[in-house]
């Protein structure tokens, strides 16, 4: 009894099952193929170029079947997949200063061009910042609840123009342009805001593509051949057949006689009235012969495409009051390039060849 008490008292075993100690394992390595779009678009590029087929790259990766197939597709047909495409992806963020600052900019000058916002973002830098006319006109239009108007002249053409438009083609298929002066009257008007283009918010009300009240009107008319701008240009505040007659008389037409001697036409656009019923006095001042295009056909007379490269260019100047516009108008009337007007007299044949093959339809053969 003695020596069962001395022997030490051995613990008792647990009942129930034991739960077996699991080893702690270092954390795993990242895996190569985890990553953005562009990581996931180079790591298939890569392993496309070392040999290895599509379904190869899919069980390696565990990318999606259709990402890669289309990766791989776009890979064979010798596309760049390694950089992403120029204007995809979301908008870039811009700072709260940055926005400030060019909605201060509209407000100021509601007729700024992104490529104005955008020069005066990178030199002023407002919060460091600069950003380009895409994502300019992206954040103003969907952050910021800005539309940019810009004011244009459609033409509508209905099957009477069609029509007249063919007829016209086929008569003068054959004629010789070269010894054409094109002439035309244009409108440049100072509207109320002083442009023709402006941003304004959506929830204000405007008269779309209307210009609602006028500052200045000035009448312009214009000739050009195949020489160039003839070197005239008249204005006036207004018109009637006679002055217009004359005006035509005092430059071009000696100007004209000069280049062709007595072998030359005129060509006017049908739409204007007083135009029309200057052909009488016109013909008294000593213009051989005559020929009136049908309207609308601004891609029968080169005229329109020069009024139209000068109202941009003219708006640019900001122009405050008719001597102002009359100013800047004989400044860019200068600058009309020779061998652009050659290139629309020399391409008539193709634009009329072009309405006779659609049936009367508006040409695209401006350069």
């Amino acid at each position: 009894a003695a020596a069962a008490a001395a022997a030490p008292a051995t613990e008792a075993a647990p009942s129930g099952p034991t739960t077996p100690t699991v080893p702690t394992l270092p954390p795993a390595p990242p895996s190569p193929y985890v990553g953005s779009e562009a990581h996931r678009r180079s790591v298939i590029f890569q392993l496309y170029e070392s040999g290895k087929r599509a379904r190869d790259i899919i069980k390696e990766t565990g990318y999606g079947k259709t990402q890669v197939y289309d990766t791989v597709r776009k890979i064979a047909a010798g596309r760049d997949v390694t950089k992403r495409k120029e204007g995809s992806g979301s908008l870039r963020r811009l700072s709260g200063v940055a926005q400030e600052y060019m909605e201060s900019l509209i407000r100021t000058n509601p007729h700024s061009t992104c490529t104005t916002i955008a020069a005066s973002l990178a030199s002023n830098r407002p919060g460091g910042e600069t950003a380009s006319c895409r994502t300019i006109r992206q954040y103003l239009a969907t952050r910021m609840g800005y539309r940019y108007d810009r004011r244009s002249k459609k033409y509508v053409l209905n099957d009477a123009a069609k029509n007249s438009r063919l007829s016209w083609a086929i008569l003068h298929s054959g004629d010789d342009f070269s010894r054409t002066v094109f002439a035309d009257e244009v409108c440049f008007a100072i509207d109320s805001e002083g442009e023709v283009v402006t941003w304004h918010s959506r929830d204000e009300v405007r008269a779309g593509g209307h210009i609602d009240s006028f500052r200045a009107i000035l009448r312009v008319l214009g000739a050009v051949s195949i020489f160039g701008t003839t070197g005239y240009l008249a204005f006036a505040s207004s018109w009637d057949s006679k002055t217009l007659a004359e005006k035509f008389a005092e430059k071009v037409l000696s100007s004209a006689t000069g280049f062709f001697g007595r072998n030359w036409r005129l060509q006017l656009d049908a739409e204007s009235d007083t135009v029309r019923q200057a052909e009488y006095d016109l013909h008294q001042c000593g213009v051989p012969a005559i020929y009136f295009q049908p309207s609308p056909s601004p891609d029968l007379n080169p005229m329109d495409y020069v009024w139209l490269q000068l109202k941009q260019l003219v708006n640019a100047h900001g122009c405050q009051d008719i001597e102002q516009l009359q100013a800047a108008i004989t400044l860019e009337w200068a600058t009309v390039s020779s061998t652009t007007i050659e290139h629309l007299v020399t391409g008539m044949p193709k634009r009329l060849q072009t309405i006779i093959d659609t049936s009367g339809e508006m040409t695209s053969f401006y350069p």
